[in-house]
């Protein structure tokens, strides 16, 4: 019997045509082959038209030599129970494999292969490649994240794919056999050559970039319209937390704190730095501001997620400062309501010219570029209690306090009023008598 179209056929995405028909032979329930076949119509005349160069040599066993180029994986479903996999990759072809648990590369899903695999090829013949991702596991067995599997007929027999040059770069979905959900993607390609071609076609270099250092410098100015989570004074004792998201990890610095800051605003001209090598594939910066309480947790305010993708490819092309200067970063409750804004300046900087332009965490020295004056707060005065009392507990609560205080010394003179009364009128009674 036969049944639907194979699996490991070209993509749709892809936009390649398959030059083949292709069912599977089913003996029940059981795939026992597969059927390869194409059709041809034309107008009938004297003579068919010519076959293409391509299909004839379907007609004969002929030699090649397979070149597999794998760069990366991205966004593989995650093994480990820290959110990570430690994944390595296992290539076949018929009866040749390449690939090892050694070259497993820790604690990341979106790992950078860089690989080439040669084949030798009978085609006619075996064709269908397999490219598994596995997660090393140091107890136990490897688990399969996911695989995918494409046909070399299905390219090398096709005109289309034959006139790409050079060969596109496919993103190839993993599957696997536990669930209809994609596992992730790999970056990857394939050349392939006659036997006797090989040795004028070298390989193609695909030696990832050099890893160098470099710094990420975030000044935090000052803060506007932060939503107050103090409801009784009306004020927030604000700090805002940065992280720089890597692909395997977060670094996280945060701010001092703005004790009891007025009206959504916040002054802090606080300057945080990370070190970090690129190129990355992931580069993120997490802005996060915060009501700090002494009692309990600390309440989330709002954040932001901006990109520094852009700036560092720029930084690593031109090995020079990228700098993004003084700009206005809405934050977000987990509504997407807006909760206020911090002004930044982030800065993307390689580390030789880091040791010429030394700057320090906060307003440390050396202070500079920029240098950070001291934020506008306020000042303790032992001469204006008024003022200290005032941006302790905030005006609208000093306020109450003070219309409260007014009630209780109104009180509090009721009686004296009273005596004074009862006083001042026994004496007009007094006076009036002997009148």
């Amino acid at each position: 019997s036969v049944a639907g179209c194979r699996p490991g056929s070209l993509e749709e995405h892809d936009g390649y045509v398959d030059p083949f028909h292709a069912v599977h032979i089913n003996r029940r329930t059981t795939i026992t082959g597969e059927l390869k076949f194409f059709i041809r119509m034309y107008e009938q005349g004297p003579e068919p038209p010519p076959i293409s160069p391509n299909i004839r040599a379907m007609l004969r066993n002929q030699q090649y030599v397979v070149r597999v180029y794998v760069l990366r994986g991205i966004n593989l479903m995650p093994h480990d129970a820290d959110g990570f996999s430690d994944p390595y990759l296992i290539v076949s072809l018929g009866n040749t494999s390449f690939g090892h648990p050694n070259d497993h590369i820790s604690n990341t899903n979106s790992p950078e292969f860089y690989r080439m695999y040669q084949f030798k090829a009978t085609l006619p013949g075996p064709s269908v490649l397999t490219l598994s991702v596995r997660d090393y596991d140091k107890f136990g067995s490897d688990a399969e994240i996911g695989k995918t599997q494409l046909d070399l007929e299905d390219r090398w027999f096709s005109d289309v794919w034959q006139a790409m040059n050079p060969k596109p770069v496919e993103h190839r979905l993993l599957r696997s056999d536990l669930t209809t959900a994609p596992q992730g993607k790999l970056e990857m390609w394939v050349d392939i050559f006659h036997s006797d071609k090989v040795r004028s076609c070298p390989p193609a270099d695909i030696t990832p970039p050099p890893k160098m250092k470099f710094q990420v410098r975030v000044v935090v100015w000052r803060a506007q319209g932060m939503v107050n989570m103090d409801p009784i004074t009306n004020m927030n004792d604000l700090y805002f937390l940065v992280g720089l998201e890597l692909e395997a990890k977060t670094k996280t610095q945060r701010t001092d704190t703005h004790w009891r800051a007025k009206g959504g605003k916040g002054s802090f001209n606080y300057r945080v730095i990370f070190d970090l090598e690129l190129p990355t594939k992931l580069t993120r910066l997490k802005i996060s501001g915060f009501d700090q309480d002494i009692i309990g947790g600390d309440d989330l305010i709002g954040e932001a997620v901006l990109s520094l993708r852009k700036m560092c490819k720029q930084s690593y092309k031109s090995k020079t400062s990228v700098t993004k200067e003084k700009e206005w970063i809405k934050l977000f409750n987990a509504d997407q309501k807006c909760q206020g804004e911090v002004l930044v300046t982030i800065e993307v900087l390689p580390d030789e010219l880091a040791a010429h332009r030394l700057a320090g965490t906060g307003r440390n020295e050396p202070n500079a570029f920029p240098r950070l004056p001291p934020p506008d707060r306020f000042k303790l005065n032992l001469f204006r209690p008024d003022l200290i009392l005032r941006n302790l507990v905030g005006d609208e609560l000093l306020g109450k306090a003070c219309c409260v205080l007014c009630c209780v010394l109104c009180l509090m003179m009721l009686p004296f009023l009273f005596s004074y009364a009862m006083e001042l009128v026994t004496l007009i009674t007094t006076v009036g008598k002997k009148n």
